[in-house]
């Protein structure tokens, strides 16, 4: 998808988030995959809208005040949102996804990179190699068994690789 056809698409979102059969679920998801095929799996613009929920306030109308979904807010909040991401694109893409595509993987590289390094730097070739194994098994299994095998290690070690990580400008780098 160009750079014209994706903002184009993303301007008539807010008829689509106005209409009185919206479906959030279904809406998310359909600009989610959109912004994929313009940028990649898992981008900063889809991710940012599959994060998307409906506001709350309070309803006193009833004897116990209860939370509800507060729809005016809410859709209010998404065409914000729709918004800022067209904007967004438009700034920073110049007249093609390509740059901003490039920038976005190179950022991702760079904080990976940034990332293992500073892994390895505090951790033996032997432990990083039992990370890296329980870390690809995690794909179907719980988080927390890697949790779990973190605490083997001195809460020293673990503090400076994320002091590293955390210093590393990489993973400050906005896609």
């Amino acid at each position: 998808m160009n750079k014209a056809d994706l903002l184009k698409y993303l301007e008539s979102q807010p008829a689509k988030i106005e209409a009185k059969t919206f479906d959030l679920e279904a809406w998310k998801e359909s600009v989610a995959n959109a912004l994929d095929v313009s940028f990649g799996k898992g981008n900063l613009f889809s991710k940012q809208i599959l994060q998307l929920d409906y506001l709350t306030k309070v309803d006193i109308e009833d004897l116990y005040p209860k939370k509800v979904p507060d729809i005016w807010a809410s859709k209010n909040r998404f065409k914000q949102v729709v918004k800022e991401t067209s904007d967004q694109i438009n700034l920073l893409a110049g007249d093609s996804l390509e740059s901003l595509q490039q920038n976005a993987n190179q950022t991702g590289v760079e904080t990976l990179k940034a990332v293992k390094d500073a892994l390895s730097n505090h951790l033996t070739g032997k432990q990083m190699k039992e990370l890296q194994q329980i870390a690809s098994s995690l794909k179907n299994a719980d988080p927390k068994d890697l949790i779990q095998a973190l605490r083997v290690y001195d809460v020293e070690v673990l503090q400076n690789i994320l002091a590293e990580i955390l210093a590393s400008k990489e993973i400050w780098k906005e896609g």
